[in-house]
């Protein structure tokens, strides 16, 4: 019963296989606006992604770990503690949290990842970290976090950019039984994210006529032609939210 209702709250009408390069998948896409941003340390070789919005809302309410409450944290101090919480979900690379204000029920959901120099994907981010992501600016719709002065700092962070996030099931009409989520970050994200992989290790590859670069974990394609957007694919498991390379389009 909760798969089908969260089905029938973010997933869209249509149910379709999609084409990725070669390679055909179930998905179904979760509705709403999902945003990236994405911040390189300046210190170390590796990139902070946040994903925010309806991508994020649906891992979290999916993911099978426990969710902790989170007291006195830096994302409740700049929303305003009176009346909101804030919870966190820990996957084994992927760490999801959602702030909720009891009285008006608006809540903002993110989730983070961490990239080192290999392309391995690690869960150590906190999404709502004020001293790194711009908490303000989205298209989500999230009105949590007040547009303050003391907030102009966070503008040195990246803004988001539109990111897609699928439903993966392995077979047609089994979208309520969804066991992974796909998300597919495309254009200035992604061709960031190529950029930081061609500069450490990663590996060249061509598909269906697109030249790409893949880590250990995270794997990106080149736009084909002038339009078209750069493409980095991502999958996390619900079940322990770890990340999967086996179902990755861009592994095949």
């Amino acid at each position: 019963m909760r798969y089908l209702l969260i089905a029938a709250l973010l997933f869209t009408a249509s149910e379709q296989a999609h084409a990725f390069g070669q390679k055909k998948m179930n998905l179904s896409e979760v509705k709403g606006v999902t945003e990236t941003q994405l911040v390189q340390s300046p210190e170390a070789a590796k990139l902070s992604l946040m994903v925010r919005g309806k991508g994020a809302e649906f891992l979290f309410r999916t993911l099978k770990e426990k969710r902790t409450e989170q007291i006195g944290s830096a994302a409740l101090e700049l929303a305003g503690n009176v009346n909101n919480t804030h919870w966190t979900v820990q996957g084994k690379q992927v760490v999801c949290s959602r702030i909720q204000n009891k009285k008006s029920k608006k809540e903002d959901y993110a989730c983070a990842f961490e990239l080192d120099e290999k392309g391995s994907v690690a869960g150590n981010v906190e999404p709502f970290s004020p001293n790194l992501f711009n908490l303000v600016k989205t298209k989500t719709q999230a009105k949590l976090f007040p547009k303050k002065k003391q907030s102009r700092g966070l503008a040195s962070a990246a803004i988001p950019h539109p990111t897609s996030a699928y439903a993966m099931y392995d077979k047609p009409g089994a979208k309520n039984e969804s066991e992974d989520t796909l998300f597919v970050f495309h254009g200035p994200v992604a061709t960031e994210i190529m950029g930081f992989l061609t500069m450490h290790d990663s590996s060249s590859f061509r598909l269906g006529g697109a030249s790409g670069v893949r880590g250990r974990e995270i794997s990106c394609v080149a736009a084909k032609k002038a339009g078209d957007p750069d493409r980095c694919a991502l999958v996390v498991s619900l079940s322990d939210g770890s990340v999967s390379t086996r179902k990755n389009p861009l592994f095949k």
